[in-house]
C-alpha cells in the first residue's frame, strides 16, 4: 500500500532479503513485475524456497512467475547503468521476454533496505541513474517535434 504499485509497475527490492516483500507485493497487484537484487547467498536461497513454495501454490502459479531473485551486488547492477544487468545467477520470470529487466531501463519502482553505508553510496547512483532517464525521455521528446 505504501508504495501505491500498478499492475504496470515493475518493482525492485535493492536489497531484497528471501524475497518475501516482492512476493507479497505480487500477490496484491496482478500485473506486478518483481525484481530483487541481494547478495547474501543463504537469503537468496531461501528466497527461491519462497518463490519454489508459491509455483507449488495453484492459485499463485503465476505470482512466482511475475518475481526474479537475483544474486548479486546491488552497487554492481547500479554501476552498468543502461546496460544489461551483469551475470548474476537468478531465479527467471516466466511471462517476459528474454531480455532480462534493468533497473535504470525498466523500474518505475525502487524499494532500497541497505545498512547506512550502502544506502549512501545505492543513494548516489539512483540520483544519477534518475537524472539520465529524464534527459533521455527529454531528448526523445524533442524528436517529435521536427
Amino acid at each position: 500500500d505504501l508504495l501505491q504499485l500498478q499492475s504496470s509497475d515493475i518493482l525492485f527490492d535493492l536489497g531484497c532479503g528471501d524475497g518475501r516483500m516482492l512476493l507479497r507485493a505480487a500477490s496484491r497487484v496482478d500485473g506486478l513485475r518483481c525484481v530483487g537484487i541481494e547478495l547474501n547467498e543463504s537469503l537468496v536461497a531461501r528466497g527461491r524456497e519462497n518463490m519454489d513454495m508459491a509455483k507449488r501454490s495453484a492459485d499463485k502459479a503465476t505470482l512466482a512467475d511475475r518475481v526474479e531473485i537475483r544474486h548479486g551486488d546491488v552497487l554492481a547492477e547500479l554501476k552498468t547503468m543502461g546496460q544489461l544487468a551483469p551475470a548474476t545467477a537468478s531465479t527467471s520470470i516466466g511471462e517476459q521476454s528474454n531480455r532480462k529487466l534493468s533497473l535504470l531501463d525498466d523500474a518505475t519502482t525502487v524499494f532500497v533496505y541497505l545498512l547506512p553505508q550502502g544506502l549512501k553510496q545505492v543513494k548516489i547512483l539512483l540520483e544519477e541513474a534518475a537524472n539520465r532517464r529524464r534527459r533521455e525521455k527529454t531528448n526523445a521528446g524533442e524528436g517529435d517535434n521536427e
